[in-house]
This record gives structure tokens, sequence and C-alpha cells, in this order.
């Protein structure tokens, strides 16, 4: 700090400095602490991608007539899978932990379940950190055909 008077630096002493050094600190082992884990993302995922499918399948369209036919009830039978989605997804993740926070990559794979009727795959990007979870990225993705999927033509 600049002494007008004397016209020279004065030292700043190193106390000031110790409570921010404190705080961050302590900030940081909040975040640690608070990092979600893979129970916390199962949890999330299920919850998210059941939202998702109502969106995708329950909309007027999403579903071939036959099955949209069979399925009066779309959205409380996907939501009710939503346990079921998490577990799925748990399986299908990899978890980068940084300490302070956690990425999630979440890969389901589209198959197909009968030749006119493929389930679609889904890519979710979701960062966790301080107790919370925020989707970076989400796609989706069509079915492949056996024929792509074994290097035949497309």
């Amino acid at each position: 700090m600049w002494d007008p008077v004397r016209q020279h630096l004065v030292p700043v002493g190193r106390r000031s400095s110790l409570p921010l050094l404190l705080a961050g600190i302590t900030s940081g082992g909040l975040l640690v602490l608070s990092n979600p884990g893979p129970d916390d993302f199962r949890s999330f995922a299920g919850a998210e991608l059941s939202r998702r499918g109502v969106d995708e399948f329950c909309r007027p369209g999403g579903l071939p007539l036959g099955l949209n036919l069979l399925l009066a009830n779309c959205p409380d039978l996907v939501r009710d899978q939503q346990a079921n989605l998490g577990h799925l997804a748990q399986g299908f993740t990899r978890r980068w932990n940084l300490g302070l926070l956690s990425v999630y990559d979440t890969r389901i794979g589209s198959q197909d379940l009968l030749p006119q009727l493929g389930l679609p795959g889904y890519h979710l990007r979701t960062l966790g950190v301080a107790g919370h979870f925020i989707v970076l990225e989400a796609g989706l993705s069509t079915s492949r055909s056996r024929a792509e999927a074994a290097g035949g033509p497309r």
C-alpha cells in the first residue's frame, strides 16, 4: 500500500489475508462434502429420464398408432418406471469425481424392439455440485438398424 506522506510502500500485514484463506478452505471443504454421489445421481437420473420419456413418447405421434391405442395412460406408465430408469441410467453412466464437483456422462444406446419399433438412445451429461445437478447436455438419438450395427449398408 502506498503512503503519500512518506512516499514509499507500507507493507500490508499478513493477518488480513488469513480470514480470506480460511474462508476459501472452508468453502472448498463444504463443496467437497456436498458433492452429490452415485445414489443421488440415480434418483436424479430416474426423474430426469422419466420426464424426458413422457415428453418424447407420450406426445401425439410419439408412439406408433397401434401401441398408442394400447397405452391409454402413457404419462403414468412412464413415470411409474422412474426408479427402474434411475437404475438403468446408473449402469450406463461414467462419473468423473473432481472433488469439488462431479461430471456424469450417461449413454443409453438405442435398440430395435421390433423391425418397425425402435427405442431411442439418450445421451445425458450432468454436472453435480453443491448438492445439485445441472444438465449440461442432453440429446436423443434414433435407433440403429441391425444392419448398421453389424456394419452393413445404411
